[in-house]
C-alpha cells in the first residue's frame, strides 16, 4: 500500500545538533543533542516538496521537541509540534517544562 504523506514526525532519529536536510526535494527539520554528546533521542518532521515553501518557521526547542510553522491557504497558519515522550519518570518534567515552553 502506497501512503500519500505530506507531514511525517520521526523520533529516535538519533542525530547531533539540530538542522535542516534536503533529501531530494523532500525537507527534514531535525533537532538532537548537544554535539559533544554521543548521538541518541532525536526528533525530526519530514515535509513533502509540495509544502516545504510554506514553512514559515522552525525551532529546534531540544533533542525531544521540534516546532514548525506553515503558512495555509486564506492566510491561515498552522503550528505543528512533534515530541517524543521520555521512557524515565525522572525525565518527564523537564520534558513536560520544555513543551510549555515551546507553546508560550
Amino acid at each position: 500500500m502506497k501512503y500519500q504523506l505530506d507531514i511525517v514526525g520521526l523520533s529516535s532519529m538519533k542525530r547531533q545538533g539540530f538542522g535542516l536536510l534536503n533529501l531530494n526535494g523532500w525537507k527534514l527539520f531535525y533537532s538532537g543533542v548537544d554535539i559533544t554528546t554521543r548521538a541518541q533521542a532525536g526528533v525530526s518532521v519530514l515535509v513533502e516538496p509540495n509544502f516545504a515553501d510554506r514553512i514559515i518557521d522552525w525551532k529546534p526547542v531540544s533533542r525531544r521537541v521540534v516546532i514548525l510553522r506553515l503558512k495555509l491557504q486564506q492566510a491561515k497558519e498552522l503550528t505543528l509540534v512533534h515530541v517524543h515522550m521520555p521512557n524515565l519518570v525522572r525525565e518527564r518534567d523537564t520534558f513536560l517544562e520544555e513543551v510549555q515552553c515551546a507553546l508560550s
